[in-house]
C-alpha cells in the first residue's frame, strides 16, 4: 500500500490520477477510485471523460457504493430507523434506572448517538460486556444495546459500522486483488477496518 500525504497542493491528486490513467490506458477494468462524497466522485467521472477517457462510471465510486457492494445482504439501517429502534428498546427492557427519562425523544437520541459512538469504534454490545466498568447506568445501557442488536438482526439490518467489518472481512480473506481499489482521495486514513494488513 503506498500512502501519500501533504499539504494542500503537494500533488497527491496528481499521483493518485496519474496512476488511475494508466490503468484506464492499459485497458484494466478491475480498479477502483474511491471518493468520500458522491460529489467527488462526480467531479472525478467528469474530469477524467473530459480527458477523452471512455470507462464505466463504476471505476470511480463513493466509498458506501464500495462497501454496498462487498458487505452483504443488510443494508445500512437509516438514522431515523435507528432511533426508532432505540426508543422500542428502551421501552421494551424497561429498565428502572431510565424510567423517569425513557420517554423523552431528547434521551434516546442520546442513546442512538452513543450506541453509534461504540459500534463505530467497534465496541459492539458482546465486547462492551466484557470490559464495561463498574458504573450504575452501564448495566442498563448494555440492556438496551443489546435489545436494539437483536432487533437490527430480526430485521436484517445492520449499522455502518458493522457492514465495514463485513466488507474488510471478505476483501481481507480474498485478498485486495479480488478488489483492485487503484486509490483513494480525499480521505485522512483508510476507512475500512484493517485495510493495511491486507494483500495488495
Amino acid at each position: 500500500m503506498l500512502l501519500v500525504t501533504g499539504p494542500a497542493g503537494s500533488g497527491k491528486t496528481t499521483v493518485v490520477l496519474d496512476r488511475f490513467r494508466e490503468a484506464l490506458r492499459a485497458g484494466d477494468d478491475a480498479i477502483r477510485l474511491l471518493a468520500p462524497t458522491a460529489t467527488l466522485a462526480q467531479h472525478l467521472q467528469n474530469r477524467i471523460a473530459r480527458e477523452g477517457f471512455v470507462f464505466r462510471r463504476r471505476l470511480i465510486q463513493t466509498l458506501s457504493e464500495f462497501v454496498k457492494e462487498r458487505a452483504g445482504d443488510n443494508p445500512e439501517v437509516p438514522d431515523t430507523v435507528l432511533y426508532l429502534m432505540v426508543e422500542d428498546a428502551a421501552r421494551r427492557v424497561n429498565r428502572p434506572e431510565f424510567a423517569a427519562v425513557a420517554h423523552m425523544p431528547g434521551f434516546c437520541a442520546s442513546l442512538a448517538h452513543t450506541i453509534e459512538e461504540f459500534s463505530t469504534a467497534g465496541c459492539d454490545s458482546a465486547r462492551l460486556a466484557a470490559s464495561v466498568p463498574e458504573s450504575p447506568l452501564a448495566a442498563a445501557f448494555l440492556a438496551v444495546y443489546r435489545e436494539v442488536e437483536r432487533a437490527l438482526e430480526r430485521r436484517g439490518l445492520a449499522m455502518r459500522a458493522k457492514r465495514l467489518e463485513r466488507a474488510a472481512e471478505r476483501i481481507e480473506s480474498q485478498g485486495w486483488a479480488a478488489y483492485a481499489p487503484s486509490g483513494w482521495m480525499g480521505f485522512m486514513r483508510c476507512p475500512i477496518p484493517n485495510c493495511a494488513s491486507s494483500k495488495r
